[in-house]
């Protein structure tokens, strides 16, 4: 699908560029946007080898395997079939917290190990079970708790606070997570499977062994760690912490504070104490559990470089179709055409493309962020919003197609329409959201 977009937007640029007399523009932008590609790729190598090695941290402190097990009784019922101590319910657990700590690398992997536990289980191959719907939602609604992609973005464009998004990200996911877990339990109780079996390919039944999960010992080599917390370091990170409220409560929200009343002072907090609390809450934690801080960091820090290699070809792609778009006057024309029907419901038609192309591809929502920042600041309304949207969700087609596509599941039954449920929810809530925080 990403291909049909990419091929519709060249050549439309490219055509309207011929009939409009804007074909300069579109020259110019091939090349400055392939230019501006490689240089924010540059930009974020810092920010991901950072955060990358702060999130080692948290892997090796043994958070990834405590968060399954405060998961579980929140998730439990939300998957009545499944039998008490299945192997899929322990893959599900792992990969929603694998996600939540933001590791799609080793979420990726538990993801399709549950949905293979769950063809296991299924009595109908080729037909989604009522547990692969509401996993598969849950994956697809986006329960990252830190958009630390879109902070590395917005600290590399220049944004004034680029933590500033943490708390409108997390507020907006959580909403979307709840519509489609709510809306795939409740169509899964309300229809009913079809009759007769589906092959998930002619001639032969699915094929139960599953895919070959690359990366899925290293995933659960590291999900297994296990640490005590030791009480004299955790003592020394609690003296720290309290040294941190007392002075923001003498600096910014007591009586001689500089905050005016509580809602400044909250977005004092979220904007330029939030992101640096979350760096020393990483590292105290690891201290705290006994884990070799700098040692984990450096490890955790070494895949930054190959995340950012990964991205770059996807970036010159979609950011080069956009500038051609953008240069040619389309865009422009677009986002006038809608502005009237948008405008009075607070959403402005600049983050459309945002919202049409985060559930299809998130390496295309990344350079629709870049692209929509470039165009109107990194402390603009609509750059933010557009930074928010991309932590709300997740990209629900390509979850969908890997996701069943790794059991050979054709008939997805209702799991696309919760899953694009929950995609609206997301952009509604994040704009809402970002006007509550922003303005």
């Amino acid at each position: 699908m990403l291909n049909g977009v990419f091929v519709a937007l060249v050549l439309s640029s490219v055509a309207i560029g011929a009939l409009f007399g804007t074909m300069e523009g579109v020259a110019d932008a091939a090349v400055e946007s392939a230019v501006g590609a490689a240089k924010l790729a540059l930009g974020l190598l810092g920010q991901m080898t950072l955060w990358l090695g702060l999130v080692r941290i948290l892997q090796e402190a043994g958070l990834m395997a405590a968060l399954a097990r405060a998961l579980s009784p929140v998730m439990r019922p939300l998957f009545p079939g499944l039998p008490p101590g299945d192997p899929a319910f322990g893959a599900i657990l792992l990969n929603l917290s694998a996600n939540a700590l933001g590791l799609t690398n080793a979420a990726t992997p538990f993801g399709l190990k549950a949905m293979k536990e769950l063809q296991r289980l299924q009595e109908r191959p080729g037909v989604a079970s009522d547990a692969m719907i509401v996993f598969v939602t849950l994956t697809a609604s986006g329960v990252a708790v830190l958009p630390l992609g879109m902070i590395a973005v917005r600290s590399t464009m220049g944004a004034e606070l680029p933590g500033a998004i943490i708390l409108p990200s997390m507020g907006a996911t959580l909403c979307s997570t709840l519509v489609g877990a709510t809306l795939a339990l409740g169509l899964s109780r309300w229809s009913s499977r079809p009759r007769s079996p589906v092959d998930a390919e002619p001639g032969g039944p699915a094929d139960r062994s599953g895919p070959e999960l690359a990366g899925l010992a290293d995933a659960e080599q590291v999900a297994t760690i296990e640490r005590r917390t030791r009480p004299l370091r955790a003592a020394l990170v609690g003296v720290c912490g309290v040294a941190v409220a007392v002075g923001f409560w003498t600096s910014v929200a007591g009586p001689q504070g500089t905050a005016d009343g509580a809602l400044d002072a909250f977005q004092i907090f979220s904007g330029r104490w939030l992101l640096p609390l979350l760096i020393a809450g990483f590292v105290g934690i690891g201290f705290a559990r006994g884990v070799p801080v700098y040692d984990a960091f450096i490890r955790g820090a070494k895949e930054g470089f190959s995340v950012v290699i990964l991205i770059v070809p996807y970036l010159v792609g979609i950011l080069t179709a956009i500038g051609l778009f953008r240069a040619c006057g389309a865009l422009d024309a677009l986002t006038t055409f809608l502005a009237p029907f948008l405008e009075p419901l607070g959403f402005p038609p600049e983050a459309l493309p945002m919202a049409l192309v985060r559930p299809l591809s998130g390496s295309a929502a990344l350079g629709v962020v870049v692209d929509t920042i470039e165009a109107h600041g990194a402390n603009s309304f609509v750059g933010t919003l557009v930074t928010v949207m991309n932590g709300s969700t997740d990209t629900t087609f390509y979850v969908l197609a890997v996701y069943f596509g790794s059991v050979r599941v054709q008939n997805v039954r209702h799991a696309l329409l919760a899953c694009l449920a929950a995609d609206f929810t997301g952009v509604v809530v994040a704009t809402a959201l970002t006007h509550g925080f922003f303005g």
